[in-house]
């Protein structure tokens, strides 16, 4: 343990070995060895730190991985620690958990925290090296978000064997050999109120729709038959691009439903947050009007499938329905599963399916 801290001679050390013995019951207590070095600045702090990988590297080892939890970047992390260039580096981001320390208490929330990050760092470091296998790159490659960069990676490869340039671009613009798109962007977040203000004096129905970017995108040919124009047309600029998404999607919903893969599904929870992510390698404005004209379209949708009750159900109970958007739980190995919605109570006949 390296502590910043100009006073070395304090009197409310930190219990490491008992916050240890809290983190790994299974283990021994008397296993663990620590050894605390006080630093009074960060740059003598990062030289302990340093100097101690040096000393690591330079006595015979196996090979290492070093999994470091930090508010730095990979380049800072070696920039500061120069030994760490022997080593690959895996880089977890910290959480909002990890920064919340009170004022009187700091230390020992600090090393808290540390301590709990490493325990936490041997599941995290399992599920890291499923989603490398999965996506067929390093592991240390991936970055902090994984779910975006397996997304760039297995969205890159689908459009490159259909024979599509990539415009991938590490600004918040992408590279469309000089074709702006800045504006596209903004009109994808173009507000449509769903909600009417009015007084319902019969009934009121509470509708909740999950998954609305995966069953836009899956369910574009059903949005197409409603509309006289073109869900997609060639002015939107991406309706190659599109087709690949959609094959994307259907390939990781096939793999949820044949084989319940978690990694294909936590990829298909991560769809949405990937296509809203500018920082995406693979980040297209164009692509990104086109889903949430489709998730709007969808919406809509479903709110016409509400049936028109008469006043006897009216007077006995609310409706009751099902939407074929799953909600966001483990299990969404079938996602055409109809969910029931919440309701007050159940009437005998009146429903509705929204397929």
């Amino acid at each position: 343990m390296v502590e910043l801290n100009a006073v070395s001679n304090l009197l409310d050390k930190v219990p490491y070995k008992r916050l240890l013995a809290q983190a790994f019951p299974s283990r021994n207590p008397a296993d663990f060895a620590v050894h605390v070095t006080t630093a009074p600045s960060a740059a003598a702090a990062h030289t302990a730190v340093n100097q101690y990988f040096a000393d690591f590297l330079s006595s015979p080892h196996a090979t290492h991985i070093a999994h470091v939890k930090s508010a730095l970047t990979a380049a800072q992390l070696r920039a500061c620690l120069p030994a760490l260039n022997e080593l690959p580096l895996l880089v977890e981001d910290l959480g909002v958990s990890d920064r919340r320390v009170n004022e009187l208490s700091w230390r020992k929330d600090l090393a808290t925290n540390a301590i709990a990050g490493f325990g936490a760092s041997f599941e995290s470091f399992v599920d890291r090296l499923q989603s490398a296998r999965y996506a067929q790159v390093p592991l240390c490659n991936l970055g902090t978000d994984l779910g975006t960069a397996m997304l760039d990676v297995c969205y890159g490869r689908l459009l490159q064997r259909n024979k599509h340039v990539l415009w991938c671009s590490r600004e918040a613009t992408p590279d469309f050999g000089g074709h702006e798109v800045s504006s596209a962007a903004e009109e994808a977040f173009v507000s449509t109120s769903a909600n009417e203000a009015t007084v319902a004096r019969c009934f009121c129905y509470d509708m909740r729709v999950y998954n609305l970017c995966i069953n836009a995108i899956r369910h574009c040919d059903f949005l197409q038959e409603n509309q006289t124009r073109d869900v997609v047309s060639e002015d939107d600029g991406c309706g190659k691009a599109f087709e690949v998404l959609r094959l994307l999607v259907s390939n990781l919903l096939q793999e949820v439903t044949a084989r319940k893969d978690p990694t294909a599904n936590f990829l298909l929870m991560s769809v949405n947050r990937w296509l809203l992510n500018a920082r995406a390698l693979l980040f297209n404005p164009l692509l990104l009007r086109v889903v949430y004209r489709l998730m709007h379209l969808m919406f809509a949708a479903v709110g016409t499938c509400v049936p028109r009750f008469n006043r006897s159900c009216c007077r006995n109970s609310s409706a009751w329905g099902w939407a074929s958007c799953s909600p966001p739980t483990s299990d969404w190995s079938s996602p055409r599963t109809s969910t029931p919605l919440r309701t007050r109570s159940r009437p005998s006949r009146e429903h509705f399916v929204v397929v």
